[in-house]
């Protein structure tokens, strides 16, 4: 179960941290488990900011599909 994390921080507050706009309002999650979508900040090839949606979860560079991080997200 260590692949598991919580996402409970609000919309307004991590714009707020991280000098974003505006953040859709985010339900809290308390059970995030690999190959669910969760909310990412992450910086673009410019040096921006951005908050968008990911996929949790390890996928070896060598997979041709996501459904091999299932058996490797402990890994």
């Amino acid at each position: 179960m260590c692949g598991r994390f919580i996402q409970c921080t609000s919309g307004e507050a991590l714009a707020e941290r991280f000098h974003l706009p505006i953040i859709p309002d985010l339900t809290p999650r308390y059970n995030v488990a690999p190959s669910q979508s969760v909310g990412v900040i992450r910086v673009t090839h410019a040096g921006h900011r951005e908050f968008v949606a990911l996929r949790w979860g390890l996928v070896p560079a060598w997979s041709p599909e996501p459904r091999t991080a299932y058996s490797t997200f402990n890994a």
